[in-house]
């Protein structure tokens, strides 16, 4: 007998009530509450946290490149990291000199790695992460930043109207620093010497301290002698500001090359003593104990108590040192050029405005 209409109407109306209550039944359900708790929904899913990563200076630049779309020429890229030290080419083994082209970066062999700048400088000097040096024809103090290459200027010494130096028209006073060892830096300090001659007969002594921070500059007369033929006594000799690194004057330092193998000295025996005193040169082979002096291009063995024919003496303020790795001498005061030394039998001379020994 077949269902009467309201029957299938009925039917029909149970359908649509129970298509929502089936969908509901696969979704998971809160646990039933303990009497007299709130009842608790179901977790909601949590987003996964990003993933954190170590990054270095470098890291947040190249991020930014890359949201941004951009990159990185190979070049810049490649300049970037050189710019990192200027002197990293040089692995600790190199020479800074400063010479027609500039001032410019020379490895063990005296090939030219890097030019470090067009300017000329004189008394170079390497502390921390700066080049200091002084114009080539200027008393300007200048530092270049050797991670980034800049220069900008410290200080500028006024020129000097004074009889001793010169007695001409205002003379540059770092024409008148008679060594190197009469500059030195430390302790955010510059300081110098400039006399009118050597120290043996020297008339007057200033000393200069010049602070790097500030450019601030002092200078001071420390000595002079009256009636020398500058003239009579102006200023009353007071006490230092400052006082550079100087040669003792013992002729018995004794400076050993990166090998162990050599060493040199200024052998006074050998020298000569007068208004200037003078050393003999001496290189010594410490493994095979033999003496050498520096004449001309080569090394000669000492024989006798006589040098060789135009064998090399420096001045006892004169200044040498080895390169950081390899066994080669760098020594000014043999001439009016700075000398190679490459024991046993090959020397080299430069002629430049300044010079420093890349640090190791």
């Amino acid at each position: 007998m077949p269902f009467p209409w309201y029957a299938r109407a009925m039917f029909r109306r149970l359908l649509v009530l129970a298509v929502p209550l089936l969908a509901c039944a696969g979704q998971p359900r809160g646990e039933e509450p303990a009497p007299g708790q709130p009842r608790q929904e179901p977790a909601k899913p949590v987003a996964p946290s990003p993933t954190m990563t170590a990054t270095g200076p470098g890291t947040h630049r190249a991020a930014a490149l890359q949201r941004s779309g951009a990159s990185m020429p190979l070049g810049a890229a490649a300049t970037e990291h050189a710019r990192a030290s200027l002197l990293a080419l040089a692995n600790g083994d190199g020479l800074i000199v400063s010479r027609a082209g500039g001032i410019v970066l020379l490895d063990a062999q005296l090939r030219q790695l890097a030019v470090l700048s067009p300017e000329r400088g004189r008394h170079l000097r390497v502390v921390g992460e700066h080049l200091y040096f002084f114009a080539h024809k200027q008393p300007v103090l200048r530092a270049m930043n050797l991670s980034s290459g800049e220069t900008r200027t410290i200080a500028e010494l006024s020129r000097l109207k004074d009889a001793c130096f010169s007695g001409g028209p205002p003379a540059d006073p770092i024409d008148f620093v008679q060594s190197e060892a009469d500059l030195s830096i430390a302790g955010g300090v510059l300081c110098l010497d400039i006399m009118d001659r050597n120290a043996n007969m020297a008339a007057e002594t200033r000393n200069f301290r010049i602070d790097l921070m500030t450019g601030a500059i002092e200078q001071r007369m420390v000595a002079h002698l009256s009636g020398d033929a500058c003239g009579q006594l102006r200023e009353r000799e007071q006490p230092r500001l400052c006082t550079p690194v100087t040669h003792d004057g013992s002729g018995v330092i004794e400076k050993v090359g990166p090998s162990g193998r050599w060493s040199y000295y200024p052998d006074s025996s050998r020298g000569e003593s007068g208004d200037r005193n003078y050393a003999l040169a001496r290189l010594t082979d410490r493994k095979q104990g033999r003496g050498y002096a520096i004449a001309g291009r080569k090394l000669r063995q000492l024989r006798s108590n006589s040098n060789p024919v135009g064998a090399c003496l420096v001045p006892d303020e004169n200044s040498a040192a080895w390169l950081g790795a390899s066994d080669v001498l760098v020594l000014d005061g043999c001439s009016d050029r700075l000398t190679i030394v490459r024991p046993p039998d090959r020397v080299e001379h430069l002629r430049v405005d300044g010079f420093a020994v890349v640090p190791k």
